[in-house]
This record gives structure tokens, C-alpha cells and sequence, in this order.
């Protein structure tokens, strides 16, 4: 079950702890009070793609987390094993979901602390949390979704036959192309396997080892320093012991210096002292000029490593440009690429054989199908039975519902569609004398609020999902219609939890757990709260939903009785 809900700086929300309990749990408020902020927040739970726009104005993030009991059994192995959940985890059985957006619109996913992707958090979410939003009638509309929910009722009786189904589907779609390159003219062939030749020499001749060329980059690096340094040492060398453009090097310099100074040296020993000192200024400027062109030898040795490595690099770069950015993306094109060849270089034989292959998928294929649509009718004629009698305890007493399955004709699109070859049509006549039509003709907004509990009320008892959270199921309903819907909502509630946004003081009344939602003004800034009623609360929230008038005296005295009607049910 959901024990706690946490959300922060979401919309108009700015904090929010809420502890929830079992059963039947109502949320009522004014129009634009923020029911569907409430809703919005538990949906991020479930994967909706992030929004920046949901960040509270001011707040750097927005932050929604759920607290499940009892959570990791409703998991299957496999789902289980990718949470990597600790021994004490897993005897607690207790998951905390997490989901964070920042301000730019990123969103982060935990379970129990441990950073998820968004696709994890869903498949979790999924057998925990199911919300069913209004806009749910209009899909169910669709012979699609009509098809998805036959198949969610038949659950693990259809899913291998259907996981066979799309593989063979996927086998086709993929033969199918295949043939059609194989069966081209051979002009094209010619071209295509030349291409290929040439990309896959091009790629073998280049040779590059696993970790290559994040050395030779490093390499490069260090070279180009080196580079540099030669360049300043040669220019060292050539000052000191050369002569450009007429002008003396400085070794010369000082040597002519100490040759001037030689004569007048003997006349006075300061002089004679510096004449020695040019003199071996000038020797150690022809050593030190040797030295600088031999270090500079060297490092021209390096300068044509330098430019090997540069020329190495530039082979990188024409692969990269042509076959992938990284190693693993040039490689995985190589492996197409070969695949690719070989096909086209088997030729005839691999048209005959892959033509061979196709027509005995063709037969599996109908063998399957035919299972499908066998899986189906049986599930069909309990499914109807079921809606049926729900229907007619949700005030249809005239109610009659089937499922109609037609094949789809071959040659059409839908042959090959994703769930089989089936047209599953969803048919209802609410009145007696009335013909069977398709859903989305005849049925009324009430009519489909009521389809659709039915519907999710069959599913959730097949299904296990503990927590259900309907938004306004009662629209267009009224009554004793409405008082029905209630009755309903209470029946599911057993056993697992279930919220309903409601304006109906008739399924008000009957939850076991009332939760208001209403907006204040903070300093200058609006928020929605979240309270929960107590019982003589409620009364003036059912006088509200009534009249308009929390304190209208008649309209308590009506509500007075619907809670004491409500509780003599719990009894």
C-alpha cells in the first residue's frame, strides 16, 4: 500500500507530507483549487515526461516521493533483480520512489536512494500505482486500446503467445526488406557490394588497436611541447654561433673583443684578467652552441615522430567522419558493414533461402494468430459477462455489452499489425430495443465513466494493483447513478487503496477518508493545501458539494444522513 506522500515546491504546492491509509479515499475542493496538481504529482511517479513548468515559482527543483509497504513482492523476478535490492530491503519488502525535476526541466529518479532512468521508475511504478485520468474515456474509443485492455484481462494466458506473434512479425519486417535489397538489379549490387569493399578495406588497412587513439592524442600532446622546444633551441644555437645577414655571431663578438685586448694586456693585469675571461666567454659560447644544435638534432628525431603520430590522428579523423565518433560505433558499423557483404555476395542462393524461411514463418504465423484469436474469444465471452453485470450494478439495468472479434482481411495493413490479426470492437446497448453499436457511437459521458469503471474494476482484481486513483469517474453522472458509482469505487476499495476525485456528494459520503484541497495566500504568494476532514468537516464539505453553502442548515442535515447511511454500510 502507499503509506506516505511527499511533495515539495511542485506548482502551487509547497510542502506537502501526507499519510495514507486503506480503503476508499475521496479528494473534493472548489474548481481550480489544484485536484489535478495533486493528480500531476502522482503521475510523475508513474514516468510522465518531465516539465520544467511545474517547478514552483522561485524553487530550484520540484521533488514527489511515495512510500510503498509490502511493494517488492507485487514485482516479478527479473524487474526485482534490476533494483539490486539489499537482504534488508528485500525481507522490509518497502520501495520509496522518487522523482525530482529541476528548474531547467531535468528530472532525476530514485528508488530507495539509489539513482534509476525514468524507464525503471515506470516499470516499478506500473504494478503499484495506476492512475486513471478523464481523458482515459476518449481512448477507450479506440479499437486499439479496446484490444490492450482484452489483453490485459487475459494477462499471463496470452503474453507468450503475443511476445511469439510480434517475433515472428519482427522476423518478417526484417525478411522482407532484406529480400527486397537481395532481389535488385545487379547494376545496383555491383555498386553497393564495390562501396562496401571499399569502406571495409579502408577501415581494416587503418588497423586501429582497442586504446589507440586515445595514446596517440596523448602523445601528440606531449610532441607538439617538444616541437616548440626545438624551435627555440636551433634559434638559441644560430645566435650564439652563426652569422645572419652580415651581422657577427656572438661567439665572434667576444672572440674579436679578447684579440683586441691582447696587446694592451700586458700593460695592465685588470686588463689581462678580463682579455682571459672574453677569451674563455668565447670558447664556452662555441661549446654551448654545439650543445644547443646536438639537443636540437634530437629533438628534430622527435619532431618526425610528431608528425607520424599527426598523420596517424588524421586517419582517425577521415574514419570518424565517415563511419562513427568512437571506436565501438566504427566497429559496430564494420560488423554491419561485413554482414552487409556477405549478403550480398551469397546473392541468388541467399534470396532462395531467405524466401524459403519467410513462407515457413508465414505458417507459424497463422498458427499463432489462430491461438491468439482463440485466447481471445474465450476471454472475450468472460470479459463481456463481467463488464456486463458491473454495468448493470452501476444503475444500466437495460444494459447489454459484448466484445466482437473479426479477422482482418489479408492483404490489408492490419494483417500484420502488432497484436495479431484480430479487429476487437468493444459493443453496447444501454436501452432495451436498442442494436448493438460501437462503443464510441452510442454511449453518453456517463455511459463511458461507467464502462470505463467497470473496466478497471475487473482489471484491478486481475491485475493485483494496490493503489487506483480515479479522476472525477462520476463526470456526467448523476443521482442514483452516482450513488452507484460510489457504492462501486467502496466495493474495489477492499483490500487495497483507492482515491477518487469526486464532486458528487453521493460517493463524498461514502469514502472512508476525506481529503480537501484549497488554495491560501502566503505573504504574497498562492498555495494549495491538502487537509484532512474530520467527520463534522465533512458535513459542511458535503453541504458545500450540495448546495453551494458550507453552513446551509438544510443541506447539513442531508449530509448528517448520507455519513450515517455510510456508516451503517461499514458495519
Amino acid at each position: 500500500m502507499l503509506e506516505r506522500l511527499s511533495i515539495q515546491d511542485f506548482a502551487l504546492i509547497r510542502q506537502l507530507d501526507l499519510h495514507t491509509e486503506m480503503g476508499l479515499t475521496v479528494i473534493s475542493g472548489e474548481t481550480g483549487a489544484g485536484k489535478s496538481i495533486f493528480l500531476g504529482a502522482l503521475s510523475y511517479l508513474s514516468g510522465l515526461r518531465a516539465n520544467r513548468e511545474v517547478v514552483r515559482k522561485g524553487s530550484s527543483r520540484a521533488l514527489v516521493e511515495a512510500e510503498f509497504s509490502e511493494a517488492s513482492g507485487l514485482l516479478d523476478s527479473e524487474l526485482l533483480a534490476s533494483l539490486a535490492l539489499s537482504e534488508e530491503e528485500l525481507s522490509d519488502k518497502r520501495l520509496i520512489l522518487s522523482r525530482e525535476v529541476d528548474k531547467n526541466g531535468h528530472s532525476t529518479s530514485r528508488i530507495n536512494g539509489r539513482m534509476v532512468s525514468l524507464s525503471l521508475l515506470r516499470e516499478v511504478a506500473a504494478p503499484l500505482l495506476a492512475i486513471h485520468a478523464q481523458h482515459e474515456q476518449l481512448r477507450l474509443y479506440d479499437p486499439q486500446e479496446q484490444a490492450r485492455v482484452l489483453d490485459r484481462y487475459l494477462g499471463e494466458r496470452v503474453a507468450p503467445v503475443l511476445e511469439r506473434w510480434k517475433n515472428l512479425r519482427r522476423f518478417r519486417l526484417e525478411g522482407m526488406k532484406e529480400l527486397k535489397d537481395l532481389g535488385m538489379n545487379p547494376e545496383e549490387r555491383k555498386r553497393q557490394t564495390e562501396l562496401l569493399r571499399y569502406q571495409l578495406e579502408e577501415i581494416h588497412s587503418a588497423d586501429f588497436k582497442p586504446g589507440e587513439v586515445e595514446a596517440l592524442s596523448e602523445r601528440f600532446r606531449l610532441l607538439s611541447a617538444a616541437e616548440r622546444v626545438q624551435e627555440e633551441v636551433l634559434e638559441a644555437a644560430a645566435l650564439l654561433n652563426s652569422e645572419e645577414e652580415g651581422q657577427p655571431a656572438v661567439r665572434h663578438l667576444l672572440g674579436k673583443a679578447a684579440g683586441t685586448l691582447k696587446q694592451s694586456a700586458a700593460a695592465s693585469r685588470r686588463l689581462a684578467e678580463i682579455q682571459v675571461r672574453l677569451q674563455t666567454m668565447a670558447e664556452e659560447t662555441g661549446f654551448l652552441a654545439g650543445e644547443l644544435r646536438d639537443l636540437g638534432s634530437s629533438l628534430m628525431e622527435k619532431r618526425q615522430e610528431s608528425e607520424a603520430v599527426n598523420a596517424r590522428l588524421d586517419v582517425w579523423d577521415k574514419l570518424r567522419a565517415k563511419y562513427g565518433e568512437s571506436e565501438e560505433e566504427i566497429a559496430e558499423f564494420r560488423v554491419k558493414a561485413e554482414k552487409r557483404l556477405a549478403d550480398l555476395e551469397a546473392g541468388e542462393s541467399r534470396f532462395i533461402n531467405l524466401r524459403g524461411e519467410l513462407l515457413e514463418k508465414e505458417k507459424e504465423a497463422e498458427s499463432c494468430a489462430a491461438e491468439l484469436t482463440e485466447l481471445r474469444r474465450k476471454a472475450s465471452e468472460e470479459l463481456s459477462k463481467k463488464i456486463s453485470v458491473k454495468l448493470r450494478e452501476l444503475n444500466m439495468p437495460e444494459v447489454r455489452f459484448t466484445i466482437d472479434i473479426q479477422p482482418v482481411l489479408r492483404g490489408t495493413p492490419a494483417y500484420w499489425s502488432e497484436n495479431g490479426r484480430d479487429r476487437i470492437s468493444f459493443l453496447i446497448a444501454a436501452n432495451r430495443g436498442e442494436d448493438l453499436l460501437p462503443l464510441a457511437k452510442i454511449a453518453s459521458g456517463g455511459e463511458s465513466s461507467r464502462v470505463l469503471l467497470a473496466i478497471k474494476s475487473i482489471l484491478a482484481d486481475s491485475e493485483g494493483i494496490p493503489v487506483l486513483i480515479f479522476d472525477e469517474i462520476d463526470s456526467g453522472i448523476s443521482g442514483v447513478s452516482a450513488g452507484k458509482v460510489g457504492l462501486s469505487l467502496k466495493e474495489l476499495a477492499h483490500g487495497r487503496q483507492v482515491f477518487a476525485v469526486s464532486h458528487m456528494a453521493q460517493i463524498v459520503s461514502l469514502a472512508d477518508h476525506h481529503l480537501y484541497v484549497h488554495k491560501e495566500m502566503c505573504g504574497e504568494r498562492t498555495e494549495t493545501r491538502l487537509d484532512v476532514l474530520d467527520e463534522a468537516e465533512r458535513r459542511h464539505e458535503l453541504a458545500r458539494l450540495l448546495t453551494g453553502r458550507k453552513d446551509d442548515q438544510q443541506a447539513l442535515e442531508l449530509a448528517a444522513n448520507l455519513r450515517s447511511e455510510a456508516r451503517e454500510l461499514d458495519v
